[in-house]
This record gives structure tokens, sequence and C-alpha cells, in this order.
């Protein structure tokens, strides 16, 4: 535990040292989250955050232009969670292996970006398509949460594999698998830290939406700029454990 507690400390120290910076390139994660909500695609809000509907895409609900509306919106918030993610790891491998940011740092986030953006889009397919399955066939959700629980660990450290050692795509994914695996104890208490933030803040706004309901969206914003934010940064801080000479933060 004090390992995860020195790298639970890094990760604070290194959120607060740069806050300005990460609030500002977490502002796609906000901007995602709003296109979603305003062009009202089939999702619900739960616990401070965005759900997709299995059912209604399965059901037929949808015109073919509510269809490649949804589309559009979701690949463009896709896109602008991906520059999010790809911007905070630059900034953090900048600060640990103190090298400053450079003009073709900044290029690179283009490329970083439309690697993710591919893993994310894979992910989500994979997922989709195995839900509406089981769905239709009314099998067990448990094999649904399976899936994604599978397409989560394949992907959870995909961005720090891909802006911090530049890895590509599969061995990206390879390598969110071995992280997770050597480093199972970490991510096991990033996973509880997650889930504690996440719902504590959506209980908290949940109480103050009963006297002002207009706060029962306020979590999303505080998932986008605060939560999202330092969880990205304490993934970085478990995937840079692995290097024991880099400088700490």
């Amino acid at each position: 535990m004090s390992g995860f507690g020195d790298i639970l400390e890094n990760s604070y120290e290194a959120y607060a040292r740069n806050i300005r910076l990460i609030s500002f390139f977490s502002v796609p994660f906000l901007l995602a989250f709003l296109l979603v909500i305003v062009f009202k695609l089939p999702i619900y809000v739960a616990n401070g955050g965005i759900f997709l509907r299995f059912g209604s895409i399965e059901r037929g609900d949808l015109s073919i232009t509510d269809t490649l509306s949804i589309t559009v919106v979701f690949l463009v918030a896709l896109f602008l969670f991906s520059v999010a993610l790809a911007a905070i790891n630059l900034l953090m491998k900048s600060q640990r292996t103190l090298v400053r940011l450079t003009t073709e740092n900044i290029v690179q986030v283009e490329g970083n970006t439309f690697k993710l953006f591919t893993v994310f889009l894979l992910a989500f397919f994979i997922t989709l398509v195995a839900n509406v399955y089981l769905y239709r066939y009314f099998l067990n959700n448990t094999v649904g949460a399976f899936i994604a629980l599978l397409v989560s660990l394949a992907v959870v450290f995909v961005p720090q594999a891909v802006v911090i050692d530049g890895l590509g795509i599969i061995k990206s994914v390879k390598m969110s698998f071995s992280v997770v695996s050597r480093r199972a104890t970490y991510f096991v208490f990033f996973l509880l830290i997650a889930a504690a933030l996440l719902v504590l803040n959506a209980l908290i706004f949940l109480w103050l939406s009963g006297f002002l309901p207009a706060l029962i969206y306020l979590p999303l914003v505080i998932n986008a700029l605060v939560i999202l934010p330092f969880l990205e940064v304490l993934k970085t801080q478990i995937y840079l454990s692995k290097y024991t000479l880099l400088h700490k933060m």
C-alpha cells in the first residue's frame, strides 16, 4: 500500500501543480458530454455519467436521419475525448521525463489523437454489437458486462502506451493488458478511488438537486473538468511506475 500511497501522492501533486493546463486540456471532455446531451442521443444520465440505451437501438426507435445525426455527434464527441486524453498524457510525460514541450510534441498530439480515436471506436463497436446481440436473444446481461470488462481492460492504459511509449494500436492494447496484470494491486486501488469519487460526486449533487433541480447535470461538469483528468493523471503515474529512474513529478 505504501507504493500506491506514493503514486497517489505524486498524482495529487502533479495535478495540483498543473491544474490550469490540465483544466484547459480537459475542456474537450466537457464539450463531448455537452454534445451527447444537447443532441439527445439515446442515453441516460446516472451517477454523474452518460450511458447508452442499447434497447433503443435494437427496437429500431430511431429514423435514418436520427441514426446519421447520432453517429456524427458520437464521432465528434469521441474525437474530443481522444484529444483531451492525448494532451493530458503528453503534459504528464513532459514533466515526468523533464523534457520541455516543443512544437514537434504538440504536433504529435494529432497523431496520438487519431490512434486513441481508432482504439476507442473499435472498443465501442465491439461492446455495442455484443450487447445488441445479447439484448435481441434475451441472453444474460452478465455476459455483456463481462465483455465490456474485457474491452475496458484492453483500452484502459492505451492512452499512456500511445503517448508515453509511442506504441501502435495493437501493441498499446497488449501493453494495457500487461500493465493491468503486472500492476493488478495498483489497478484495484485505482478502481476503488475512481468509484468513490464518482459516487460521492453523484450523491452530493443528487442531494442538492432536491433544492435546485438544474443541479442534476452539474456532476457531469465536475466529472469532465476535475475527476476524469485527475484519474488520468493517476493512471499515468501507475503506468510510469514501471520506470524506476524517472523524475518524480
